[in-house]
């Protein structure tokens, strides 16, 4: 008598689901003869060769990068719109594993990529080329529809890359993740008995990690560790100059005038309702019609939507010295303090390695009143920017100003 026995897609949960066949499982099939010759009679147990569960298993990588030739990592900081900035796809099988059958990827790249600059950059392992795989909008696949197999001791790698979107904002965070499942058998053999509807391959369609084995088909890895975030805001308030000349450094005279420069270094994208607020404190007050700006750039290139300030971009760097008059219906006050409204701010096509800055300058005067009576004033200033995000959030940053005496 010779037959066929299936190894059956079983974890042992549940009552109706008996067996455990999970990787190094053994299987014991064992058989007697029995008959009845006027009273039950058997001869012992017999057994064929123990069987042994294998299955296959994939781990799975992605890590990030501005520059591939200097390596990869988990994180990636301080990038700007325009970069472009690549992934790196590993995928495993230890050695001595028996083969992952039709493997899919779906490499879910950020949607802060421009989808038409996806690419693959290089391809190694597994006898692929980049022609073996695709994009579907963001999302990194194996071009065969039917996936690919993956033998035990191959190593696959794959990088790809793309360009960051202008709409990005400052201090936003987006990450990328990498998925693969596999089966294990070869195409699609269906249920192999009608005697069980577990006669079935293995595969991931529950989800993983495959070391679950609480899970049936738990032919899947993940990663999610690519993390990458935009460049910040950084701030810096100075005094410029004072009025009289018989008061040095930052001692200076009731009724003296200052002149006070906000630097504020802005990445590439789009910074949206920018509203610069400083914190004039009780002594000093903001004098009218006495505010500069300037969108600097070494391309000129900076704009902002409101209309007021066509005129503000100009060519230059850290050091210039604005002369564009900030408009007076965009200077609105929180007690005593201005807040200089420049609407949204696009950094966009300058895409280079030099910074970009929003430089404001304005007077205050030194007031006769209570608070400037005394030898010694505190008149130690803060300065906020409060840019608005996509999320509805809003970040500010302060930065002590000079005591004035």
């Amino acid at each position: 008598i010779t037959y066929e026995a299936i190894v059956l897609n079983v974890n042992g949960q549940g009552a109706d689901t008996p067996g455990d066949n999970q990787s190094g499982t053994l299987l014991n099939n064992l058989a007697r003869f029995e008959w009845n010759n006027g009273a039950d009679q058997n001869t012992a147990n017999v057994s064929a060769t123990e069987i042994t569960v294998i299955e296959p298993s994939l781990t799975i990588d992605i890590d990030v990068s501005d520059n591939p030739t200097t390596g990869f990592g988990d994180t990636l900081s301080n990038v700007d719109a325009n970069d472009r900035i690549y992934y790196r796809v590993q995928i495993n099988s230890a050695t001595g594993l028996p083969t992952a059958f039709d493997a899919t990827l779906a490499g879910n790249l950020p949607a802060q990529l421009d989808p038409t600059s996806l690419q693959v950059e290089s391809v190694s392992g597994g006898g692929l080329n980049s022609a073996d795989f695709q994009f579907t909008g963001n999302v990194l696949e194996f071009s065969d529809a039917n996936g690919e197999d993956i033998a035990g001791g191959t190593s696959i790698e794959v990088i790809v890359s793309g360009v960051v979107l202008e709409t990005v904002e400052p201090d936003q965070n987006f990450n990328a993740d990498a998925e693969i499942q596999w089966t294990s058998l070869d195409g699609e053999p269906g249920q192999r008995s009608t005697h069980t509807t577990q006669s079935t391959e293995r595969t991931g369609a529950d989800g993983g990690p495959d070391s679950n084995n609480a899970i049936l088909d738990n032919y899947e890895a993940t990663e999610n560790t690519a993390a990458v975030t935009i460049r910040s805001v950084s701030v810096e308030k100075t005094i410029v100059s004072t009025s009289e000349a018989h008061t040095t450094g930052t001692d200076v005279a009731v009724g003296e005038i200052v002149r006070y420069r906000l630097l504020v270094r802005i990445p590439e994208g789009t910074l949206t309702d920018v509203a610069l607020r400083d914190q004039l404190p009780p002594g000093l007050q903001f004098l009218n019609n006495s505010a500069k700006v300037a969108l600097v750039s070494n391309s000129g290139t900076i704009a902002s939507d409101e209309a007021g300030l066509n005129g503000a971009s100009v060519v230059g760097d850290d050091t210039f010295v604005p002369t564009f008059d900030f408009p007076a219906g965009l200077i609105t006050f929180n007690g005593n303090d201005p807040i200089f409204n420049l609407g949204t701010i696009t950094n966009e096509t300058d895409n280079d390695a030099d910074p970009e800055f929003l430089i404001v300058e304005f007077d205050a005067l030194v007031l006769n009143s209570d608070g400037t009576n005394s030898t010694t004033v505190n008149l130690n200033e803060t300065f906020d920017s409060a840019l608005n995000v996509s999320a509805g959030e809003s970040a500010s940053w302060t930065r002590a100003g000079n005591n004035t005496t």
